[in-house]
C-alpha cells in the first residue's frame, strides 16, 4: 500500500507541475516567444517520465505562434528550437509542418549542440519531385496535375542526370541505363500512335550507355514531342522527328531513327532556366519589366540599366557572390535555389532601395541619399526530408527534379563480388630461346625424364597439394600436369598425338606457330584447375583427411595419363621423325614440364580459406530441429539435404568459401539444370566445377549470389530468375499442399518450404490427421499473388523489395499468419526502406503491430518519417521517444565548416524615406501627447 501511495502521490505532483508549466506557456508565448520551446521540452520530458497522456496539445499552441511571428523571431526561435532535446524538436517541426508553417529555418532548427561544437542533421538523400506534373512526368506514380510539396520518384535505381520536357521526363542513371516516365510515344519505341501515359519510371530497352562509352558525350534533349540521344556513335530520335528535319537516316522503326552523327549539327533547346533571356518581374511601381540575368549576380532592365541582384535567404541577407551557381530562375519569375544540400524556393521583385553611402559630409551625415532600383531574391527553405547534390528546372520554373548523385540505400557495398572466378586465371609462360647444344627432346627423353620425376616425388608433397577447400596449394603443379593431358590429347581418328599431326605441313617442316599457340592455349586450359569435391562439411575434421586422400588419388591419375600420352608421343610414325619435327615439338613440351619442376619463388599458393559472410544455414538449421523434435517423420525425398558449394576466386592469392544445404526443389527454382550436375555419391553441387569453363565469370558470380550472398547493394534493380511456380508445377502431388483461395480458385504451394519455415504448418500437422485434409486448406483473405511472391521470398527474400506496397503489406500478414518468423526483420526493413508519404496508413499500422522494430528501422533509415511525414500515426510520446533517440544516435554529424548561407556585409537598407517620415511624424505627435498627459497629472 505504501508503493501505491508514493505512486500516486507522485503522479499528482506531476500534474500539479504540468498545470504551472501550461500557465507558464500561455504567459510566455504572447510576449516571451523564445522562452516558449524551453517549457514545451520540460512538459514533454514530464510525460515521458510519468505517462501524463498530455499529448501534442502545448505543441500545437507553440506551432501557432511561431507560424504568426516575423522573419526575425523565426530565426531566433529556430535558434531556441535546435537546443531543445530531439524528442521535442521532432514534434515541433511535425506540428509546424502539419499547420503549414513558412519561412521556417529547418535546416537551422535540427542544429544540435555537443561537446562544445555544433552538429548537423544527416538528411537522407532521394530523388523527388515538385510542382508540375503533366503527363505523370515527374515521375511520383500519381496522376495529381500539382504538388503540394517534395514528392519521392518512384526510381527503381539511382541517377547521375534528369532531363524534363514538356510532356515526359528522362532519367539516366548510373550503370548507363536511361529510364522515361510521362507521354509514352515521345521517348518508347513502338508507341508512335499511343496515347499511353506512365506515371513512374520505366527503363528504355532501346538505349544503355556501355561501360566503354564516354558519360561526357552523351546528349539528352527532351522536346515537346521527342527524345534525342546522342553519344560517341549515333544519334537515336524516338517520337515525332518531322519537326526536325532530319536527313541522312542510317536506319528507322516504329517511332524511331538512328541519324548519321556525322550529319547536320544536332539540333538543341536554347535557354534554360539558368539563361532566361526574357524574364517579366514586378516592380515597386506596380508594373512589370523585363530583365535579363548574367553571371547570376547582375542584371540587365529594358533600360539597359545595370541592376544588382540581393538575395534573402529566410530573411537573412546574402551576399550574391555566395549565391553563385546555387540558383536557377524559371520564366516565371519563380527561383529555386540549393544551399547546403537543402532546397529553397522564391520570387524575383524588382524592389527600391535607399543608396545611404554615396557620401557624407564632415559630421557623417549622408550628403546625398539617391534612389536606385535592386533585384530582390526572397528565399525560404523548402520543407524537405532528404538532401540534394543536384536539381533540374524546366524552363517556365513549373516543374523541378532534386536528386543525389549517391545511393543512400546501400547497405553493404561488397566489392570482392565482382572479382569472383570460378578458376584461376595466370599469364601464360613463354618459350626459352633455344641453347646450343639443346639436349635431344624425343619421345624417349620425355618419358623417361617425366617418369624419374614421378618416381622421385615426396608422395606428402602429392596428397598435401590441395587444401581443405578442394583448391590447389602448388597452382603450378596442377596446371602444369593439366596442360600437358590437353598438349599431348590424342587424336581420335589416327590415335597419335593431335597437335603434333596437326602441326606438320606438307613440305615435312613443322608449324612452330601454331605449335607454340597450342601450348599457350594448353596453358590456359590448365589454369581451369576443378575444385576436389569430398562428402565431408568444410568445417568438420573428417574434410582434412578425405581430402589429402581425393588429392593423391587424383593428382596420381594426372601423372598416369600423361604418361599414357607421353608413351603414344612416342609411337609416331617413322616418316614424322626427320627434319628435327619431333625434337621441335618435344622442346614445347618440355617447356610445360619445367613450369612444374622449376618451380619459382613467384610461384603463386593458394592459402587456406577465407570464409565468406553470408546467409545460408537457416534451412538447415530448421530442418534439423524438426527432424530432432519428431515433427516432421518419414524418409520423403523431399526432405533430403544436399550440400552446395563454391570457391569464388578473388585472385590466385585470395579466395572466399561457401557452403550451405538445401533441397532439390530449392535448386531446382533457381536452376532446373543445375540438378543434372550433382555429384549423387557424395550429395554435393560444386558451382565451380558448372562454371570451370565459362568464358566469363558472370553465370559464377550469379550463382554465388542467389544460393548464397544475397547482395543488398543493388535492391532497386535486383531482377531475380527464380521461378518457383514453375519448380512446383514438376513436383509430384503428394510433395504440394492445395491451398483454396478468393472466390474458390485453388492454387497450388510446395510442402516443403511450409513444413521447413512455418510454425502454423506444424501445428496443422500436429492437430490434423487425415492426409487429405491436411493437403487442403482454405484461406480466402489472400490472392494468388501474394501466396506466388511469400513463396518466392522464401527462396530469396531480395524479391520482396521491389513489390507494391499493398502488396508488400498482404505478405507480411501471411506470413505472420503462417507464423514464418525469419522473414519478419527483412519485410520490415524493405518496407521501412521503401515507404513513401502516401503509404502513411502502412506504416501507421506497423508501428501499432511491431512497435519497437519500427522504432529502430525508422530511427536508423528513414528520419523523415517522424521528422516529416504529416500523416502518420504513432501510438504515443513513447513512440516518438523511441525513434528520435536512434535518429539522434545515427543521423547527426559534427559539422567542420559553417553553414554556407551566412549574414552579407553589404551595407543596404531597403527603406521608403517618405513612410518613415510619416512614422516619425505620428512618433513626435506621441511624445507631445505624452508630455502634455504628464504635466496635466501635475
Amino acid at each position: 500500500m505504501e508503493g501505491t501511495s508514493n505512486g500516486i502521490a507522485k503522479s499528482t505532483a506531476s500534474i500539479e507541475k504540468i498545470a504551472e508549466y501550461y500557465t507558464q506557456l500561455n504567459k510566455a508565448l504572447p510576449n516571451e516567444l523564445l522562452e516558449a520551446p524551453g517549457i514545451v521540452e520540460k512538459m514533454v520530458d514530464l510525460d515521458l517520465e510519468h505517462n501524463l497522456g498530455i499529448g501534442v496539445s502545448p505543441i500545437k499552441l507553440l506551432a501557432e505562434y511561431i507560424k504568426k511571428a516575423s522573419d526575425f523571431k523565426k530565426w531566433c526561435i529556430a535558434e531556441k528550437i535546435s537546443k531543445v532535446n530531439i524528442t521535442t524538436k521532432a514534434l515541433i517541426l511535425r506540428e509546424l509542418q502539419a499547420i503549414g508553417a513558412t519561412g521556417i529555418p529547418w535546416e537551422s532548427c535540427l542544429l544540435e549542440t555537443r561537446e562544445n561544437s555544433l552538429w548537423r542533421f544527416k538528411k537522407p538523400r532521394r530523388t523527388m519531385a515538385y510542382g508540375q506534373n503533366a503527363e505523370g512526368k515527374l515521375g511520383i506514380g500519381t496522376k495529381e496535375l500539382t504538388t503540394d510539396g517534395l514528392m519521392t520518384v518512384e526510381l527503381p535505381v539511382d541517377i547521375v542526370d534528369v532531363v524534363i520536357g514538356k510532356n515526359h521526363t528522362i532519367f539516366r542513371a548510373k550503370n548507363g541505363e536511361l529510364y522515361g516516365c510521362g507521354k509514352m510515344k515521345n521517348f518508347m519505341e513502338g508507341m508512335e500512335n499511343s496515347e499511353e501515359t506512365i506515371y513512374t519510371p520505366v527503363k528504355l530497352e532501346s538505349y544503355r550507355l556501355s561501360e566503354y562509352d564516354d558519360p561526357s558525350k552523351l546528349k539528352i534533349i527532351a522536346g515537346n514531342d521527342y527524345t534525342l540521344i546522342s553519344d560517341e556513335h549515333k544519334i537515336l530520335i524516338i517520337g515525332n522527328f518531322d519537326s526536325l528535319r532530319v536527313n541522312n537516316i542510317r536506319a528507322s522503326g516504329p517511332n524511331w531513327i538512328i541519324r548519321n552523327y556525322t550529319a547536320e549539327k544536332i539540333p538543341s533547346k536554347k535557354g534554360g532556366p539558368d539563361e532566361c533571356a526574357n524574364i517579366y518581374v514586378y516592380a515597386h511601381d506596380g508594373m512589370t519589366r523585363k530583365i535579363h540575368i548574367h553571371n547570376q549576380t547582375k542584371c540587365h532592365s529594358a533600360a539597359h540599366a545595370t541592376l544588382s541582384i540581393f538575395f534573402r535567404v529566410n530573411g537573412v541577407p546574402v551576399d550574391s557572390e555566395v549565391m553563385r551557381g546555387k540558383y536557377k530562375i524559371g520564366k516565371n519569375e519563380q527561383v529555386f535555389a540549393l544551399i547546403d544540400g537543402n532546397l529553397y524556393s522564391g520570387k524575383l521583385e524588382i524592389a527600391q532601395k535607399d543608396c545611404l553611402n554615396c557620401g557624407t559630409d564632415e559630421t557623417g551625415v549622408p550628403s546625398k541619399i539617391r534612389k536606385c532600383d535592386v533585384l530582390m531574391c526572397e528565399l525560404e527553405e523548402m520543407p524537405s526530408p532528404c538532401a540534394f547534390d543536384d536539381f533540374k528546372l524546366t524552363r517556365n520554373g513549373e516543374s523541378l527534379i532534386a536528386f543525389t548523385l549517391s545511393d543512400a540505400l546501400q547497405l553493404e557495398p561488397l566489392d570482392c563480388f565482382h572479382k569472383y572466378y570460378p578458376s584461376f586465371r595466370m599469364e601464360p609462360i613463354y618459350l626459352k630461346p633455344r641453347r646450343d647444344p639443346e639436349p635431344s627432346f624425343d619421345g624417349f627423353y620425355l618419358l623417361g625424364t617425366f617418369e624419374f620425376f614421378c618416381s622421385n616425388l615426396d608422395i606428402k608433397r602429392v596428397s598435401d597439394a590441395y587444401n581443405e577447400d578442394g583448391l590447389p596449394r602448388e597452382i603450378d603443379f596442377v596446371r602444369g600436369l593439366l596442360a600437358l593431358v590437353h598438349f599431348l590429347r590424342l587424336d581420335e581418328k589416327t590415335g597419335h598425338t593431335k597437335v603434333f599431326m596437326d602441326s606438320v605441313r606438307e613440305n615435312h617442316t613443322l608449324d612452330m606457330t601454331a605449335v607454340t599457340t597450342e601450348m599457350e592455349s594448353a596453358l590456359e586450359m590448365g589454369c581451369k584447375i576443378p575444385v576436389l569435391v569430398v562428402k565431408a562439411d568444410m568445417i568438420s575434421k573428417e574434410r582434412g583427411k578425405e581430402m589429402k586422400n581425393k588429392s593423391r588419388d587424383y593428382l596420381l591419375g594426372l601423372m598416369e595419363t600423361v604418361k599414357n600420352l607421353l608413351r603414344k608421343f612416342n609411337e609416331i610414325p617413322l616418316k614424322y621423325r626427320k627434319n628435327s619435327l619431333e625434337n621441335n615439338f618435344g622442346f614445347c613440351v618440355n617447356e610445360i614440364f619445367r613450369s612444374i619442376t622449376e618451380r619459382t619463388d613467384d610461384s603463386p599458393d593458394c592459402p587456406e580459406p577465407v570464409l565468406g559472410t553470408f546467409k545460408a544455414h537457416l534451412f538447415e538449421n530448421t530442418l534439423k530441429a524438426r527432424l530432432a523434435n519428431q515433427e516432421l517423420q518419414g524418409d520423403e525425398e523431399r526432405w533430403k539435404v544436399l550440400r552446395v558449394e563454391a570457391v569464388g576466386l578473388i585472385d590466385n592469392h585470395n579466395h572466399h568459401a561457401f557452403w550451405m544445404y538445401t533441397t532439390r526443389f530449392h535448386i531446382s527454382c533457381i536452376d532446373e539444370s543445375l540438378l543434372e550436375h550433382i555429384d549423387e555419391e557424395n550429395g554435393v553441387l560444386n558451382l565451380n566445377l558448372i562454371c570451370l569453363h565459362d568464358s566469363s565469370n558472370q553465370r559464377f558470380k550469379d550463382f554465388i549470389d542467389v544460393f548464397f550472398w544475397h547482395r543488398d547493394e543493388d535492391l532497386k534493380s535486383f531482377q531475380s530468375k527464380i521461378d518457383v511456380q514453375e519448380a512446383t508445377s514438376r513436383l509430384a502431388k503428394k510433395d504440394k499442399y492445395t491451398v483454396v483461395i478468393a472466390n474458390d480458385v485453388e492454387i497450388e504451394v510446395p510442402k516443403v518450404l511450409l513444413e521447413v519455415y512455418s510454425e502454423f504448418d506444424a501445428a496443422r500437422r500436429r492437430s490434423v490427421r487425415d492426409e487429405e485434409e491436411l493437403n487442403l486448406f482454405v484461406m480466402e483473405e489472400y490472392s494468388e499473388e501474394t501466396w506466388s511472391l511469400l513463396m518466392r521470398c522464401l527462396i530469396d527474400e531480395r524479391v520482396y523489395y521491389g513489390a507494391n506496397m499493398d502488396l508488400k503489406i498482404d505478405v507480411y500478414k501471411l506470413a505472420e499468419y503462417l507464423l514464418i518468423t525469419h522473414l519478419r526483420p527483412t519485410f520490415l526493413q524493405f518496407i521501412v526502406l521503401t515507404a513513401t508519404e502516401k503509404d502513411a496508413y502502412h506504416i501507421s499500422y506497423l508501428l501499432w503491430d511491431k512497435p519497437e522494430e519500427m522504432a529502430t528501422l525508422i530511427g536508423k533509415h528513414r528520419p523523415e518519417i517522424v521528422m516529416f511525414w504529416k500523416n502518420v500515426s504513432f501510438t504515443g510520446l513513447k513512440s516518438i521517444h523511441a525513434i528520435a533517440k536512434e535518429i539522434e544516435a545515427n543521423h547527426f554529424e559534427r559539422m567542420t565548416e559553417p553553414l554556407t548561407v551566412g549574414m552579407t556585409q553589404e551595407n543596404l537598407e531597403m527603406i521608403d524615406r517618405k513612410q518613415d517620415e510619416v512614422v516619425k511624424n505620428k512618433f513626435d505627435q506621441s511624445i507631445k501627447s505624452l508630455k502634455n498627459f504628464t504635466a496635466a497629472g501635475k
